[in-house]
């Protein structure tokens, strides 16, 4: 997610673009776009308006921060490129009706990310296999402060989750429900 962030200021900034970030709920926008606020103070470039959830550039580029849930009014902001993180944990009636149309004035894109998925999830009653090939401990040999976030969230998930989001085993929790 801190990528997205990053990467939504630097094309904002550089082409001038109107970016929309969209994860589920609204506190996942604002932890992306926190990362977006970041690089603005980083670059030292002072936005023109900055608030919580917009930030206006200079010289035209905006990034927007948006919620996923199917009961946010989301309409009437249109935008080059659209980050959906998460994208696993929206309804997909969410994204072609709110969000697709957002890419219509500027022939935008859509980038969706997101690994594994809640228990109840839009993704999760689908048949699939995703298989990743990149452990955490693989990540930890080139940033070895990831270690805090790893232990972290070894704490606060389900050891089948923790498995399926860090050492990219499939998601079984049928043990639990």
């Amino acid at each position: 997610s801190h990528l997205l962030g990053y990467l939504a200021f630097f094309l904002a900034y550089r082409f001038k673009w109107k970016i929309g970030v969209v994860a589920p709920k609204l506190a996942q926008t604002w932890s992306i776009l926190e990362h977006s606020h970041r690089a603005c103070v980083q670059s030292k470039v002072k936005p023109v308006y900055d608030n919580r959830y917009e930030i206006i550039l200079p010289g035209g580029g905006v990034i927007k921060g948006l919620s996923g849930n199917k009961t946010a009014f989301t309409q009437g902001f249109h935008a080059h490129l659209l980050f959906i993180d998460e994208s696993h944990d929206i309804e997909l009636d969410v994204v072609t009706e709110s969000f697709y149309p957002m890419l219509a004035n500027y022939a935008g894109r859509m980038i969706l990310s997101g690994v594994g998925g809640e228990p109840g999830s839009p993704i999760e009653a689908m048949e699939f296999d995703y298989q990743s090939i990149y452990p955490w401990t693989e990540y930890i040999d080139y940033f070895p402060r990831y270690q805090k976030t790893v232990d972290k969230e070894r704490r606060i998930m389900l050891p089948e989750e923790f498995d399926a989001h860090y050492n990219c085993l499939p998601l079984d929790i049928s043990q639990h429900q």
